[in-house]
């Protein structure tokens, strides 16, 4: 009897181990997305301030160029959000529910025998998110939306205000 309750300790102990490697593989999924997708608008954004300033072409036609791209990336920054907040973030939360299900099932007898990491996951995503759920997220994706926001507005600007003269 004690062999076979060491045998269950040792095989939630191995399960903790890859719910938590899971967990960690989200997680760092989140940070890639992240950092992968700032960097590649502020790349894009770099680019239209050089090419904007081209003296060969006619100056609307830079601002126009210059305002579908930041109109475009507009549409991936938000695109970018909704596949953060709204797929890798629940995988993030259900792996770590279904960590913290089987921390919680270990701390009395009998110890917790099924594994439900996916189960788990898909009824993270059935529930709305908990209210005030990642606001310091939510402030990361609207800063950089705002800068973005900000590069449309004042190349549609300088599109509009150009003077005949300017253009030709």
């Amino acid at each position: 009897m004690a062999q076979d309750n060491a045998q269950t300790e040792l095989n939630v102990y191995q399960l903790w181990c890859k719910y938590e490697d899971i967990a960690m593989h989200f997680n760092d999924l989140l940070i890639q997305l992240r950092t992968r997708s700032l960097a590649g608008i502020a790349a894009v954004a770099a680019l239209i301030g050089v090419f904007a300033d081209n003296p060969n072409e006619d100056p609307l036609t830079n601002w126009v160029i210059a305002s579908s791209v930041f109109a475009a990336l507009s549409v991936i920054w938000i695109s970018i959000f909704f596949l953060d907040v709204f797929y890798y973030n629940r995988l993030l939360s259900g792996s770590v529910k279904a960590i913290l299900d089987l921390e919680n099932s270990t701390s009395s007898p009998p110890a917790k025998e099924s594994i439900d990491l996916s189960t788990i996951i898909v009824d993270e995503f059935k529930k709305p998110l908990p209210r005030g759920t990642n606001f310091g997220v939510l402030i990361f994706y609207v800063l950089v939306f705002l800068l973005i926001l900000a590069g449309l507005i004042l190349s549609v600007w300088q599109a509009v205000t150009l003077s005949p003269a300017e253009t030709t």
